[in-house]
């Protein structure tokens, strides 16, 4: 025995505690990582699709600067969002992928169970309340159920507890070292990083810090000064990260990115309602995540059930113990989290968080309830210690039988009231479903809140003829019992997978029919998936699991030009919206009006899931305009102060023809919305027959292509303007012109069929490096947004105040080429000088290079890069070489540097101030 307490003392205990909160899942999911089954799918795929690129990249000897195979081309590591340099990212990302996905989950449960174990001790909680709180806290749904689907949130807000532990270590100790500490942990976070989460968690333990260290009586200029030095350590470590992607988001905010809007800040907000699924889940019927829709969930509603005997000691210690101090801070920090939550139904309260910078461009604002989680399970640690005192035990037997009874009474109330309503219309099948809700619902509840009675009672009842000895191992063997009950209570809940689930980890879908004709056939071109609604041909980005480049991608940051050439130059470009390039509206008139635009990109295999192609696979149709249809000289739009402004012309269409419309707009400033669409009514209102425009302050001309699918039945068709000015405007010139089709053949050609997957080869398609016909000067790239049907961007390269060359006949070939993350070198022989174009979004940081001398990148297209090559034979290269991320990585390791020096040699203030004055 004496052993055992030297090894419970020993340091040897914290290692084999950790080792033990890795293990779990391991042993929780053993049957699925046995079976060679995946532990998520959908968003957790994605995640683990952008690890893969870091080890794919690194056995390539080269580090993903730049992610070539989403997107025509992303700064993947200047994107704070792709977690590219987390070291645990880095590390796992090496070992095999089913192994990856397990360690990776494994590890962060471990140091969230393991930090919260050492956080509530530091508090003062003791040994058993510490480790049940670690056990409830790493097997909760909180960290499990669907939101492994979402494992980078997991991830991220497991370093609640890391910080939190180290500042109180600072506070109770007063040393600096261990502030830095907490510098490097949410530093740590920040690498994960879901963002949103950082934000809630540095605002959190910004509070938590300031009220801890106002109610210790701590100096408020040491306060202040260790304040500043603790954020100055943390944007220093993160600047290596934060500033890249602070230059990403004002590059993409530059060229028309928009932040989010007051409805998508406030989607998903949940209702106070939802406490009472902390006592019972199944409380709202058998849907336990989004009974109410979005704005009354916090997308995983369940997450708030942490078993209702936590729930009873938590609710037992806001009223008990509500002097100390520690109750205080949890229930303070439980109810400014859940408020921010559930702010929607506050009146006027998400409006004025809507107009915090840094916090207005999130959703789900739900997502903060992982601090209502923390110090909750803070609350039921510091109510679990406070009854390792016998007496205590009573005072909880006395308030389960209150609660108990007032339970009951309220249940049966209510139940009697149902039944005898539905006895009054003899409606005996309502009965039957109505006990089985209450069975369903209530009962195992209920029978959790007996439990506790009786042993609460029984140890009342008995600890008066105990030892102090004999109580200490009671008092254990309840928290054994809290945490066994708890885990049957939440099993069910914290191990669901997505219905999907599981994936075959092997493949991950890499072995699919149509995944592996493209992985084989496609090269360096890409793919796009032309479908209007969600496609599951590319899921997500596991492309980058099979090997190749895609349109489609599933991404926080998105490149507003890329996105304004797939749209014709929509106004509304969401700077962080993830499913933006997932599906595409306009898929039929880009197939059919922009075959030039997917030329240029390179796009070799088209997926038309949506029949967009349909019986003239095979055929492009070549734009011509014929008359006139609608014509207006002036059209007047007064300023309505942005209430919906709507003009309405009734014309005449042909079904499943194409029209091109041209028009002028004067106007005073930019405008929020603007565009031109025909409607028919609710059957025939469609974003296919929608076209958007980026609105200009002065005056701008404007073209689109409108595609009128499918009119049968549909009698009364209008041309409709619809806008919400902020200021007087003048359309004029406007035109409407039906467009006839000649047909080419062998332009789209079939090449394979697997299910609903049609598969047509773009033979147009370029090459990643290709020389264009000629380059032509223009004054602004802002008109072929607008104009795109007027440019020819297969044949031509428009370069802003460039010159104008005609290669037409050059003869020039491309060859040795080696195209990898970060950049592609060439070979290039011409007979004359020539250009270069190079399909990769133009980016900050594109450096390249002819015959070994840097030469200049010109945007192309308003999107792609190109350069002037010399006549003869050329070596080239472009290669990706983001400064910024260098200035960031410097400022980061002298700050690290720092660090380490303060806390091997801690620096005597008091000393360094009097050797300056002697």
């Amino acid at each position: 025995m004496s052993r055992f307490m030297q090894f419970y003392n020993s340091r040897w205990f914290n290692v084999s505690l950790f080792f033990v909160f890795f293990c779990l899942p391991f042993l929780i999911y053993w049957d699925l990582f046995t079976a060679n089954k995946s532990l998520v799918s959908g968003d957790g795929i994605q995640y683990f699709s952008l690890k893969s690129l870091i080890s794919s990249s690194l056995a390539q000897g080269e580090f993903p600067f730049w992610n070539k195979y989403l997107a025509n081309g992303i700064p993947y590591a200047s994107d704070f969002t792709n977690h590219a340099f987390y070291p645990f990212s880095i590390l796992l990302s090496l070992l095999p992928l089913k192994l990856f996905m397990y360690s990776y989950y494994a590890i962060h449960l471990a140091i969230g169970a393991f930090f919260i174990y050492l956080f509530i001790k530091e508090i003062g909680c003791g040994r058993v309340a510490a480790l049940c709180t670690a056990l409830i806290y790493e097997l909760s749904i909180h960290l499990g159920g669907y939101r492994k689907e979402h494992i980078v949130i997991i991830a991220t807000i497991i370093y609640l507890p890391v910080i939190l532990y180290f500042l109180q270590k600072y506070i109770n100790s007063k040393s600096i070292k261990w502030l830095l500490y907490s510098s490097v942990a949410m530093a740590f976070q920040f690498y994960v990083a879901f963002i949103q989460d950082v934000v809630y968690t540095d605002i959190a333990v910004g509070m938590f810090l300031l009220v801890m260290g106002i109610k210790n009586k701590m100096k408020i200029k040491k306060l202040i000064t260790d304040g500043l030095i603790w954020i100055g350590a943390y944007f220093g470590l993160i600047a290596f990260q934060f500033l890249p992607t602070l230059q990403l988001v004002r590059y993409y905010g530059k060229d028309g990115a928009a932040s989010a809007t007051l409805e998508y800040f406030q989607s998903y907000s949940i209702h106070f309602s939802k406490l009472a699924m902390m006592l019972f889940p199944r409380i709202y019927g058998g849907e336990v995540y989004q009974p109410f829709g979005t704005r009354y969930s916090s997308e995983l509603d369940i997450e708030m059930f942490l078993g209702v005997f936590v729930f009873l000691i938590i609710l037992f210690g806001a009223f008990r113990y509500f002097s100390d101090f520690r109750v205080k801070i949890s229930l303070g920090m439980m109810i400014g989290a859940f408020l921010f939550s559930a702010s929607v139904h506050v009146p006027l309260l998400s409006e004025l968080l809507y107009r915090i910078p840094g916090i207005n461009g999130f959703r789900v604002l739900p997502r903060a309830l992982f601090i209502f989680v923390f110090f909750a399970l803070v609350l039921f640690a510091v109510t679990l210690s406070k009854l390792k005192i016998a007496e205590e035990m009573s005072k909880l037997y006395q308030f389960s039988k209150r609660f108990m009874l007032g339970i009951c009474i309220f249940l049966g109330c209510a139940f009697a009231a149902n039944i005898f309503s539905l006895m009054s219309v003899s409606n005996f099948e309502g009965m039957k479903n109505l006990y089985q809700y209450f069975k369903t619902t209530f009962l195992p509840g209920l029978f959790v809140l007996a439990l506790v009675l009786v042993i609460s009672y029984m140890i009342q009842k008995w600890s008066g003829n105990w030892t102090e000895g004999k109580y200490k191992k009671v008092y254990g063997c309840f928290g054994i019992i809290i945490v066994l009950v708890t885990f049957l209570e939440t099993f069910t809940f914290s191990t669901t997978l997505h219905s999907n689930n599981p994936e075959d980890v092997a493949d991950l879908g890499v072995s699919d029919k149509t995944s592996k004709f493209i992985s084989e056939n496609i090269g360096d071109y890409k793919v796009w998936d032309a479908s209007s609604v969600l496609s599951s041909s590319i899921d997500m980005n596991s492309n980058l699991f099979k090997g190749f480049s895609t349109i489609n991608a599933y991404i926080a940051f998105n490149n507003p030009k890329i996105y304004k050439l797939f749209t014709n130059d929509s106004n509304i470009v969401p700077l962080n919206n993830s499913g933006l390039l997932r599906t595409f509206p306009n898929a039929k008139s880009t197939l059919v009006g922009q075959n030039d635009l997917l030329n240029m990109l390179g796009i070799k295999y088209i997926i038309d899931t949506g029949n967009s192609i349909g019986e003239e696979a095979g055929l492009k149709e070549t734009i011509k305009e014929r008359d006139i249809i609608f014509s207006r000289d002036n059209i007047e739009i007064p300023n309505t102060k942005e209430e919906l402004f709507v003009y309405s012309q009734p014309v005449q269409i042909k079904p499943n023809s194409f029209y091109k419309v041209r028009f002028k707009v004067n106007s005073i400033g930019t405008q929020s919305l603007f565009y031109v669409d025909f409607y028919g009514g609710e059957h025939y209102d469609f974003e296919e027959q929608q076209k958007m425009f980026n609105v200009h302050s002065g005056t701008s001309e404007y073209s689109a292509v409108i595609y009128s699918g499918d009119t049968t039945g549909i009698n009364d068709i209008n041309l409709r303007i619809i806008s919400m000015p902020t200021s007087e405007m003048k359309v004029t010139d406007f035109t409407l012109r039906e467009i006839s089709m000649q047909l080419q053949k062998n332009v789209y050609k079939p090449v394979f069929t697997d299910g609903r997957n049609h598969i047509y080869e773009n033979t147009n398609a370029k090459d990643i490096l290709y020389a264009p016909q000629k380059t032509i000067s223009i004054e602004n790239e802002n008109a072929i947004y607008s104009n795109q049907y007027d440019y020819d961007l297969s044949n031509v390269s428009y370069i802003e105040n460039f010159k104008n060359m005609n290669l037409i006949d050059a003869n020039t070939t491309v060859e040795e080429r080696n195209f990898k993350n970060n950049g592609i070198t060439a070979t290039i022989h011409s007979d004359k000088p020539s250009f270069i174009n190079f399909s990769q979004n133009f980016y900050p940081g594109w450096k390249a290079k002819v015959n070994g001398k840097e030469t200049p990148i010109y945007q192309v297209n308003g999107l792609i890069q190109g350069i002037e090559v010399p006549a003869g034979s050329s070596k080239i290269e472009f290669y990706f070489y983001p400064k910024i991320l260098f200035v960031g990585g410097i400022l980061s390791l002298i700050t690290l540097a720092g660090i380490i020096l303060v806390i091997l040699k801690p620096i005597n203030f008091k000393k360094t101030k009097k050797s300056i004055q002697n």
